[in-house]
């Protein structure tokens, strides 16, 4: 996580100063209409996008529009890359194919690596706030603490919120720190009980390091 981090931040800092330079070229030599050619415009509304994504991930933005967030983030890495192929001279085809290749293969694992719990019991601990119990196979017998995960209600439909394991590699059982109201994956429950039992069939993905 730390070096997908790292690169990113790289790899927009190089774009900025493409950019830059470019306008201001364009700029002082009257040339502004080379802005507008098909090529170079689509070198700028992927820069566009990719200044989109870093200013989402920020831990600020991200923290607070997590949603906001995970719908920019991919697609826009998935675009940005196609962009690239028609703007970028001499041609970046085979780094682009890499680049697809690895974004193709993310899908894959987290589509594959998903896995299912049939049995959940949920303790309410306040109006928003509860503690999802799930059986403890469906982690790895060893993560990392303050590790999230990501459910959903099928294997396509992966909720784009994380939810902090709150338990520990060595116990019996998995919990997870939920805060239903704002981003609803539970079914409805009586408000006044306590605790409660649901069948409801979800899917796991993860879990992912501390971020």
């Amino acid at each position: 996580l730390t070096l997908h981090k790292w690169i990113a931040r790289v790899v927009l800092a190089a774009a900025a100063v493409h950019v830059i330079i470019y306008l201001a070229v364009y700029i002082s030599t009257g040339r502004t209409d080379k802005i507008t050619k098909t090529d170079n415009l689509l070198g700028l509304i992927a820069a566009v996008l990719m200044a989109v994504v870093g200013v989402t991930s920020l831990k600020p933005v991200r923290r607070r529009a997590y949603r906001l967030f995970y719908f920019i983030h991919y697609p826009a890495a998935w675009v940005t890359v196609v962009l690239i192929i028609f703007h970028a001279r001499p041609g970046v085809i085979v780094l682009a194919i890499m680049s697809l290749f690895i974004l193709f293969v993310g899908v894959l694992l987290r589509v594959w690596g998903a896995r299912t719990a049939t049995a959940v019991s949920v303790t309410r601990l306040s109006p928003t706030l509860s503690v999802l119990v799930l059986p403890r196979r469906v982690l790895p017998a060893s993560f990392e603490p303050g590790s999230h995960v990501r459910l959903g209600r099928s294997r396509m439909s992966l909720s784009l919120h994380p939810y902090t394991v709150a338990s520990l590699p060595s116990d019996s059982e998995v919990r997870l720190l939920v805060r239903d109201m704002a981003h609803p994956i539970l079914p409805p429950h009586d408000s006044a009980a306590a605790m409660s039992t649901t069948t409801t069939k979800l899917v796991v993905n993860g879990p992912y390091l501390p971020s």
